[in-house]
């Protein structure tokens, strides 16, 4: 009787690690499809049904959970929701430095400055090359009022990545904010004039704003 108690253990461990490695598998599959999707700029709301599917058979991948939240924040608007997928991301994987960075952006946005840095400073210290920390340090001092910490993280963040081209409209756009009001107005159009040839769409509005008031000067 135990022998035979003892072979249905282990049939029924076979039979759930099997079960196991589908719901793996289909999950996968999901999160593939859901990011072919976004790749090639089709509907954000089926790919974040896809993410739904994929974390529902394996909530152990800290990538869905991170990209899930961007869907959530940037097209459905639900911060809160973001944040949370944000935080299961690197408490999954606590090593996972882009977590700590999106958790630091998204505490930006909410306008709890000082609650961000510690983020930035987590995500730093595990990937010092990334340059998003940097940026993220750069826009908050920015916001603090601490111009000169602004200008050397913008800075910082523009040497750690020479490829990222999309970036550098923002950050050339901050150093522009901050070199105007650090009263530095010839390093400020330098910045916004980089920043508008970039397309930041504010940044020459800005440029000309500063032009006409240092020409009335």
């Amino acid at each position: 009787m135990k022998i035979v108690q003892f072979f249905g253990l282990i049939l029924l461990f076979t039979a759930t690690s099997c079960g196991q490695q589908l719901n793996k598998e289909i999950a996968a599959s999901y999160a593939i499809e859901a990011e072919n999707i976004l790749e090639q700029g089709g509907d954000t709301l089926t790919a974040l049904h896809l993410y739904d599917n994929a974390i529902a058979l394996d909530s152990l991948q800290p990538l869905w959970f991170y990209i899930r939240g961007v869907i959530l924040q940037y097209y459905v608007g639900d911060l809160n929701r973001a944040i949370e997928d944000y935080k299961k991301a690197i408490e999954i994987d606590s090593t996972f430095a882009p977590g700590y960075c999106i958790i630091g952006l998204a505490l930006y946005e909410k306008e709890k400055y000082s609650e961000a840095i510690g983020y930035f400073e987590k995500s730093r210290f595990l990937l010092p090359t990334y340059w998003k920390p940097y940026y993220g340090f750069g826009i908050t001092y920015y916001q603090l009022g601490e111009f000169e910490k602004a200008i050397l993280n913008l800075k910082k963040s523009d040497e750690v990545d020479k490829s990222n081209k999309v970036k550098r409209e923002w950050i050339n756009y901050f150093l522009g904010l901050c070199y105007k009001d650090l009263g530095d107005m010839e390093q400020a159009i330098y910045y916004l004039n980089l920043s508008a040839e970039q397309g930041h769409p504010n940044a020459k509005k800005l440029m000309y704003l500063i032009e006409n008031r240092t020409e009335q000067l």
